[in-house]
């Protein structure tokens, strides 16, 4: 019976256009205080006026439009005028009727939210570059549709599950999960398709992912102090992966990827304690593989059958021995130059 299984793949692909504020406009922040001269007012009348300084600041409600230029902020003579973007939001600290100047906003440079009620200020599609997930305290944190990231996401905080909407497939930077030492459950990117690097760490509780539906290009993989047994039904369609790390992980007991990948060009398999399998079913070949430091790996047969190593290969981990392996290189790698490594040798380069 195979051990644990863990599969996690990122792709990269042409994100959406970004809708950066005009670096003429001077810098908007909003930061747990209101601007200077700023209240919520109420919205003119149809056909003209205005609310007027006596308006009742207590019932606010969303302009039909935003001012397009990044430093207009609404005031009780303008009080249909919205920021269409700006550049800093940090929604801690921020009273309801703070937040309702973000109401039609449509851009957002830095977003920073530490609970779920204050994304729904966000009413409309809010093209956002960076967005953080910061010093979470409730139990659930979901990213919503009405979130367009296209730069990164981090992810902090004492939630036990995160999930995320459609506005994440836009994503083509990062992905940070860390620390977040009460996650269990990671079912937040279904729809992540662009990304190019995705580090989780600091996770110790995390049991359970389903992460990624589809796979195009994987720059690269690391996963560092997390134990993560299973994977719920992926669906990756992909041909070549650009790089896969497995780097220090002490509690990953394998690594699982599958379908529909053909090729990788750079295999890294190192410092992972308990690692004792890595599968791949459909791999046809690896341009360069790096194995060095597992002590419990003990085959490299579960890299699949027909694997052909092409470039190089370095085997460093001295469980590796025998006629097994050698066998093993016969098959995949029949015209590369291998050299097992000494005892010990558990770093980059063997001696």
């Amino acid at each position: 019976m195979r051990l644990q299984r863990l599969g996690m793949a990122a792709a990269l692909v042409a994100g959406c256009a970004a809708c950066l504020p005009r670096l003429e406009d001077p810098p908007l922040t909003v930061s747990g205080e209101a601007p200077v001269g700023w209240s919520p007012g109420k919205p003119s009348a149809v056909g003209g006026g205005d609310a007027g300084a006596g308006a009742d600041a207590s019932a606010a409600v969303a302009p039909t439009k935003c001012s397009g230029t990044m430093g207009t902020v609404p005031t009780p003579q303008q009080p249909t005028l919205r920021p269409c973007a700006v550049v800093n939001v940090v929604t801690a600290g921020l009273t309801a009727q703070q937040l309702t100047t973000l109401s039609l906003t449509t851009s957002i440079a830095n977003l920073t939210v530490s609970k779920s009620s204050d994304f729904s200020a966000l009413k409309s599609l809010v093209q956002v570059e960076t967005l953080t997930l910061a010093n979470w305290n409730e139990a659930t944190a979901h990213i919503p549709d009405t979130v367009n990231v296209t730069a990164s996401v981090s992810v902090s905080g004492q939630m036990t599950s995160l999930t995320g909407g459609g506005g994440i497939k836009t994503l083509n930077g990062t992905l940070s999960v860390y620390p977040a030492p009460k996650l269990k459950t990671l079912l937040a990117f279904q729809n992540l398709y662009a990304a190019d690097l995705v580090t989780i760490r600091g996770c110790p509780l995390l049991a359970d992912m389903n992460t990624f539906k589809q796979l195009q290009n994987l720059n690269a993989f690391k996963l560092m102090d997390v134990n993560v047994p299973s994977i719920k039904q992926p669906t990756l369609n992909v041909a070549k992966l650009a790089s896969i790390e497995l780097a220090n992980n002490p509690n990953l007991p394998g690594f699982f990827l599958f379908n529909t990948l053909n090729q990788v060009g750079t295999l890294v398999i190192q410092g992972n304690g308990t690692l004792s399998q890595f599968w791949f079913k459909q791999l046809q070949s690896i341009d360069t593989l790096h194995v060095a430091g597992n002590p419990n790996v003990a085959s490299l047969d579960d890299l699949g059958q027909f694997v052909q190593v092409k470039q190089q290969l370095t085997v460093c981990d001295t469980a590796l021995s025998g006629s097994k392996l050698e066998a093993w290189r016969q098959a995949h790698a029949p015209n590369l130059q291998f050299t097992k490594c000494k005892n010990g040798c558990t770093g980059a380069e063997c001696p």
